[in-house]
């Protein structure tokens, strides 16, 4: 399974400031990480830590739910910022969650090796603006704009993207392989990244077929 970035700006650490910068896009720079705990929960207000430790008497808002830890990725993005599809696939979900606010489920059609078996692998994009562009049960390729960032759910605290991966059944993509995991059936996203960004392979892949059209174009023109 490949994944490609589904966001272009990166952000600035040292003054906490987004660096738009069209060459790098996240995860080179990610909030927050899979497994880590910089969200924290203090009599009901939920607020971040840079630390990956909660100050007491607060404590970790994914223990609080049961959780191990942060069951994805964090990435950093302005309100309205594009948010591209990882992968081609199904709009399987369009979710609303308290916590999560908005959210996108991305399923896979391909059925890909998972451990001693198989899987359909599907992407989650949470904390997105309200109404994304998509509809459940529509076809999508990798590039195509899928949402848009924003900072809706309980659970966020700055404008942000949850991107999520999360390994599914082969047959009908509705039961979750590692629902016993600790993550809600999440696993770490980042070893199926690749070094590219969703909506330049998008670029890439028009660009090709601009290309195959002209060829048929000369090669038509030179049979006459």
């Amino acid at each position: 399974m490949n994944l490609y970035r589904p966001l272009r700006p990166t952000l600035n650490y040292k003054d906490n400031s987004y660096a738009w910068n069209k060459d790098a896009s996240p995860p080179s720079v990610v909030g927050q990480r899979f497994g880590e705990n910089k969200a924290c929960i203090q009599d009901g207000r939920i607020f971040g830590t840079w630390d990956n430790v909660c100050p007491a008497p607060s404590i970790s808002l994914y223990t609080y739910y049961g959780m191990k830890g942060h069951n994805g990725l964090d990435i950093p993005c302005m309100i309205g910022d594009s948010i591209y599809a990882a992968h081609d696939g199904t709009i399987a979900k369009i979710e609303i969650d308290g916590n999560g606010g908005w959210g996108v489920r991305l399923l896979s059609d391909i059925i890909e090796p998972y451990k001693d078996g198989f899987c359909r692998f599907e992407t989650l994009y949470w904390h997105i603006m309200p109404n994304p562009p998509v509809k459940k049960g529509q076809k999508v390729r990798v590039g195509d704009l899928i949402a848009f960032g924003g900072n809706t759910g309980a659970a966020s605290t700055a404008s942000h993207l949850h991107w999520g991966l999360k390994p599914r059944d082969a047959t009908t993509g509705k039961i979750a392989l590692e629902a016993a995991n600790g993550y809600y059936g999440a696993i770490d996203p980042s070893p199926y990244i690749v070094e590219e960004n969703a909506v330049n392979w998008q670029k890439i892949r028009i660009l090709t077929a601009l290309v195959e059209a002209y060829k048929k174009l000369i090669a038509l023109y030179m049979s006459k």
